[in-house]
Parts: structure tokens; C-alpha cells; sequence
């Protein structure tokens, strides 16, 4: 039941903002109406998209449906795609050549106007108000779960030490490179002693 209010939620909002979208439909045409497998990471959800030009059409993914493309993507970089933000963080497209080019040139390209949108129901400065304390906020709960992420992952591994930390790996590479330069020296003395047996 939660899922469905989320996927319904997330499905009203990027309608809406693909609807206040100015774009050439004739250049994303081969687009809509495909069926689109959008995977988020960290937390796993699938979910299957088809694209038109008013609408995005969203619900939960099953085993057996037909995709013509994929999006791998986490929370985080959706967050930054909605908000129209050049993508920093990890976003993978896969299937038919055409089309998961034409999606990534449309994801890209996309730059919704939450000012102008809000602009018409509540006067423009108090859009611009509204719009600049959302990305203050999306921006701290971005921060945050970066910090959680880092912050558990220093946790498990200093607690259940599964992989080396930080500063031993740094000694290990420095004690790689020590014995590398040892080598490089015994082979140059290896080197000029063979010579001078000639």
C-alpha cells in the first residue's frame, strides 16, 4: 500500500514537471510510449516508466516485463535530475543503442522551471522564496545521506574490520612502492654488474 501512494506520488510530480517542460516532442518521439525499466540503489526499488509528451506513467516493475531500455541510477542522483542539476553521481543506461541514447539526451537535457511554475499560483517572489529554501533543503538531506553513508560504512569497518581502513591502506601502498624502488635499484645493480662481467 506505501509503495503504491510513493510510486503514485512520484509519478504526479514528474508528470507535472514534464508538462511544464518546454521541449521539441518531435525530437523525442521514438521515445514515448517505450517501455523504460528505472532500477534506483540504496534503497532498491524497480519501477516501469512509459514517456509521453504530457505524462510519465510509472508503476511497480514484475519479472516478466518487456523492456526496450534501462535506467540504474540511486536516490540521490534522481533527486539531482529532478531538480535540473548536472548529473555528478552515477547514472547507467542500457538496452537498444538509439533509444538509450535518445534517453540519455533527454534526461540531460531536462530543466524543469519550479519558479515559473509557482510563479502563477503564488506571485513571483514568493516563488522565488519557496523554490530557493527547497534546494537549501534538498541539498542538507543530500549532505546527510552522504555523511550516512560514509559514517556507516567507517562504522562496519572499524567495528567488524572486513576490509582494511583508510591509513592502512595508504602504509600497504606506501610499502608497495618502497619494495617497487628496492626492486628497480637491485635490477639496475644486477644490470651493471652483468656489464661489467662482459
Amino acid at each position: 500500500m506505501l509503495t503504491h501512494l510513493i510510486i503514485s506520488a512520484i509519478e504526479s510530480a514528474l508528470t507535472y514537471l514534464v508538462s511544464h517542460q518546454l521541449t521539441d516532442h518531435e525530437q523525442w518521439h521514438d521515445l514515448y510510449g517505450q517501455p523504460i525499466l528505472l532500477r534506483l540503489e540504496n534503497p532498491e526499488i524497480k519501477v516501469f516508466c512509459i514517456i509521453s509528451e504530457k505524462k510519465i506513467h510509472i508503476r511497480e516493475a514484475k519479472d516478466d516485463d518487456i523492456v526496450t531500455v534501462s535506467i540504474t541510477t540511486d536516490v540521490n542522483t534522481l533527486l539531482a535530475m529532478c531538480r535540473g542539476q548536472r548529473l555528478k553521481r552515477k547514472i547507467t543506461i542500457q538496452g537498444q543503442t538509439a533509444l538509450a541514447t535518445l534517453l540519455s539526451r533527454y534526461i540531460e537535457s531536462f530543466q524543469p522551471n519550479y519558479e515559473g511554475m509557482l510563479a502563477t499560483v503564488i506571485g513571483e517572489s514568493s516563488a522565488y522564496a519557496v523554490v530557493t529554501q527547497i534546494q537549501h533543503a534538498s541539498d542538507a538531506l543530500e549532505k546527510n545521506i552522504d555523511n550516512f553513508y560514509q559514517s556507516s560504512g567507517d562504522y562496519i569497518q572499524h567495528e567488524y574490520q572486513l576490509a582494511p581502513s583508510r591509513l592502512e591502506l595508504k602504509k600497504f601502498y606506501r610499502e608497495v612502492d618502497q619494495i617497487a624502488a628496492g626492486t628497480d635499484v637491485l635490477e639496475q645493480k644486477i644490470k651493471t654488474y652483468d656489464e661489467g662481467k662482459k
